[in-house]
């Protein structure tokens, strides 16, 4: 009799960890090799990728001083962008409701070397989702004034 398969809803904070582990994903290779032997599915629901990609693209790339401002944020490539996400996207235990128009913003910005930053791959896919232009909204935003603190679902109520 086949041994029943568990599913393992991730949250972002587990994800995070995987991702902030070290920088060549080991532990969250381990992981996945749980998936890809069979032994368990991943649920990956849309917040969840809001959070963690919020999270790499703010807070993970800001230094913070000892006041606990923020210093300079570092540009993060887009060839890291897409060898953190089209992972999780590529794999076929991964559920997700609009897998498919991630899976294809993703290749054709990778492609295009147009993001900066992950924050901006959320951007531009929210854009894509409303039919307006957020990208250079935030922009605007980040010239004017402190973005950090600011969800992707605030840019997107503070501009639609």
């Amino acid at each position: 009799m086949p041994m029943e398969k568990e599913q393992l809803i991730l949250d972002s904070n587990i994800i995070i960890s995987f991702l902030t582990a070290d920088s060549n994903l080991e532990n969250a290779e381990g992981v996945f090799s749980l998936a890809e032997k069979g032994i368990i599915d991943f649920y990956f629901s849309y917040h969840v990728l809001v959070e963690v990609v919020v999270f790499f693209g703010a807070k993970r790339l800001i230094a913070y001083d000892e006041e606990g401002k923020p210093k300079n944020r570092i540009a993060l490539p887009v060839r890291k962008i897409t060898d953190i996400l089209i992972p999780f996207f590529e794999k076929d235990f991964f559920v997700h409701p609009d897998k498919e128009s991630l899976m294809r913003i993703l290749k054709i910005f990778s492609k295009q070397q147009k993001l900066s930053t992950i924050y901006d791959l959320m951007i531009m896919y929210e854009s894509s989702k409303l039919g307006i232009n957020l990208v250079s909204e935030d922009r605007k935003l980040r010239s004017h004034e402190d973005f950090i603190g600011y969800s992707v679902g605030e840019l997107i109520q503070k501009y639609t």
